[in-house]
């Protein structure tokens, strides 16, 4: 009996070949496209999605979050894409380095303060002054107008970095952040679909795609730059009511995403501190107020004539009175958000705080745009984190602690939702405070040991000047100036002068950079003498700048004027640290030991200066004679009268007219 495939004119070997040609036709597509994204990834295309870069600081290699990491999320051509803070941390983890990131949107960013006046900054500040020998990398991964969807995204990669704990704050832009129900930047309301685009995102074939599909957008839509906030952009649907399909649906992809996210973390044994939501209950009023779908157009009429009526009672100093309009209303519409608020306020009126928080509550989460999350949301939040046992900071019932009535306002809030410096200020205490009461981070025994860190000490180092303050404060005057806001929302004065106003305006258009600004703030309150106002500027600069030598050297100048020479000492040496290579240091730490009738340890410092300037020209005539001035001095008061007359020759060259100078220059004989 013959072969089978002989039988059908089929051999063997020609049997293989067809095979193997098939396998080739199928696969060959495959191999194209894996050839191609190999290739892209070489060069390096699609980088800008990157969630971190690689960079080296001061010989240290140190990864650097991407701040455009968001345009994973957002259409170019729609809106300004926010950017992400440019934090960094070390590459090679050290023993006794805690690393944490936070997570969350604007409010985890600080909107709208620019860097010292976030909640990470301030918390780092905390844990260092309680655990000096630790090294805390405190990571802010914030970024403005992002929801759970992002932190999913971003969690997934950031468990790969060795954290020791993330800190979550999220929920109020599940809504209208990216990829949110009701979002202008969306990709559709399913969650699956959703979660399979962030997953092709990290393929470099699919950004190569979404960049071509966005380039076609940007011709169509002629280049034209977007004049709106991102509140406005981003708020597709403007009207979602408690019964809509929409708002159960964020909420289920909340729940989802927070589960995800623990999930996580749970499996790669990283604690997590979840934080309850705040916001403005009793200075915000509702966006939009919309009225029962049962209720006709007379009744409508009627009832917005009842909400008008009871207004003017509660402007007039009627509370009781407006009370009883506002339960008419109430009867004819129990969803129409207003009279909630309106209610809020005639209850605050007569000192009736636990009805008027109510009332505010309820307020809020009638409110059909849906910018500031519902009270749902926390119910949320507190169900997770229970079924997973995850640590739940209560910053809800802290905020109310907080402020007058026991209602969030104005006091810690500058808006509907961000909080003013001292706000994040509390927020950094707050979980600070989680992280103790669960033993995190370090040790229960060291937990133990801590020392209680004074408010007001930290406070004074949290370098939040009049300057961030203004800054912050052009930023919300914009943002409040524009929908949905309806022009009524007060803001705080500053308390910031003409001088430090203009700054501030030169900062906010981009005329003058943030740490010049800083400096020139610095010198303002010098010559006032406001000497600590001016350390304040300086501190602000050092703690977003580290490793800039400039303002080390001017806190030294400082502390010289205070005569507290110990202190000048440390500045002038870290300065030197920081720049080995130029003069300035070396001049400064010289000339205080000169001061210090130590002419022997001043005299090779000085040396340093000169040799160094000879080399790099860096300081101004004037600096260059008065190096020149305390050489001579030094080395006349070590005894070498030689050295002495040579400077102090090219001092008088270089200030003529000095008299130090003249009176120095007789004295040797010159």
């Amino acid at each position: 009996m013959g072969n089978a495939n002989a039988e059908h004119g089929f051999p063997p070997k020609a049997r293989a070949r067809q095979v193997a040609f098939s396998a080739v036709g199928v696969l060959l597509p495959f191999l194209l496209l894996g050839a191609v994204e190999l290739g892209l990834r070489v060069a390096r295309f699609g980088s800008e999605y990157d969630l971190l870069h690689g960079r080296e600081l001061a010989g240290k290699k140190y990864y650097v979050l991407n701040r455009q990491v968001a345009r994973r999320y957002f259409s170019f051509s729609d809106v300004v894409i926010p950017d992400a803070r440019s934090d960094v941390f070390e590459v090679n983890k050290g023993p006794s380095t805690v690393r944490i990131f936070c997570l969350g949107g604007s409010t985890t960013a600080g909107f709208p303060y620019t860097y010292n006046a976030t909640f990470p900054s301030l918390l780092q500040d905390r844990l260092e002054a309680m655990f000096p020998d630790v090294n805390f990398e405190v990571v802010n991964v914030g970024i403005s107008a992002i929801n759970s969807y992002s932190v999913l995204d971003f969690v997934r990669e950031l468990v790969r970095y060795q954290p020791d704990a993330f800190l979550i704050y999220m929920g109020h832009n599940e809504f209208y952040g990216a990829l949110g129900v009701a979002s202008s930047q969306s990709f559709g309301k399913n969650r699956a679909a959703k979660l399979l685009f962030l997953r092709l995102e990290k393929l470099r074939l699919f950004r190569l795609v979404r960049w071509l599909v966005e380039g076609v957008k940007a011709i169509a839509s002629r280049g034209q730059p977007v004049d709106a906030t991102l509140m406005e952009s981003m708020a597709r649907k403007k009207a979602i009511s408690i019964e809509d399909p929409d708002y159960r649906r964020a909420l289920s992809d909340f729940r989802a995403n927070l589960r995800e996210i623990l999930g996580i973390a749970r499996r790669k044994g990283v604690p997590v501190l979840v934080s309850t939501l705040t916001s403005n209950l009793k200075d915000q009023p509702p966006f939009v107020s919309v009225c029962g779908a049962g209720l006709d157009e007379t009744r409508r009429r009627k009832l917005e004539a009842f909400v008008a009526e009871a207004e003017s009672l509660l402007a007039g100093g009627w509370p009781e009175e407006s009370l009883k309009r506002l339960a008419q209303a109430s009867q004819m519409d129990p969803g129409y958000a207003r009279v909630h608020f309106l209610a809020g306020k005639a209850w605050y009126a007569l000192g009736q705080y636990d009805s008027a928080r109510a009332a505010f509550t309820r307020a809020r989460d009638l409110d059909a745009l849906r910018f500031r999350a519902s009270s749902d949301f926390n119910r949320v939040i507190r169900e997770v984190c229970a079924e997973f046992g995850a640590a739940v900071v209560d910053m809800d019932s802290a905020f109310s602690a907080h402020s007058e009535g026991g209602i969030p306002g104005r006091e810690l809030f500058l808006e509907h939702l961000h909080p003013n410096s001292r706000g994040y200020f509390l927020m950094a205490k707050q979980f600070a405070e989680g992280l103790r009461r669960h033993r995190l981070l370090v040790s229960p025994e060291k937990w133990s040991l801590a020392p209680e860190v004074s408010d007001s000490l930290l406070w004074d180092r949290a370098g939040v000047t009049p300057l961030e303050e203004e800054l912050a404060l052009m930023r919300i005057r914009r943002l409040v100036s524009r929908w949905p806001f309806d022009g009524t929302t007060k803001l705080p004065d500053t308390g910031a002068d003409d001088f430090i106003r203009g700054l501030a305006q030169e900062v906010y258009w981009g005329r003058k950079a943030w740490n010049l600004a800083h400096y020139e703030a610095a010198q303002h309150y010098i010559e006032m003498g406001q000497l600590a106002q001016a350390e304040r500027e300086f501190l602000a600069v050092i703690k977003v700048v580290p490793t800039n030598f400039y303002p080390y050297l001017k806190l030294g100048d400082l502390s010289l004027v205070r005569q507290d020479y110990a202190r000048a000492d440390s500045l002038y040496r870290i300065a030197i640290a920081l720049s080995p290579h130029l003069p300035f240091g070396y001049a400064k730490l010289g000339t205080l030991e000169l001061l210090r009738n130590r002419p022997a340890e001043a005299l090779p410092l000085l040396r340093k200066a000169l040799e160094q300037e000879q080399r790099v020209h860096q300081l101004k005539r004037p600096d260059v004679g008065r190096l020149y001035y305390a050489l001579a001095a030094a080395a006349a008061q070590t005894g070498d009268l030689g050295e002495a007359r040579l400077h102090a020759q090219r001092a008088r060259e270089t200030l003529p007219d000095d008299p130090a100078v003249a009176t120095l220059c007789r004295e040797l004989g010159l």
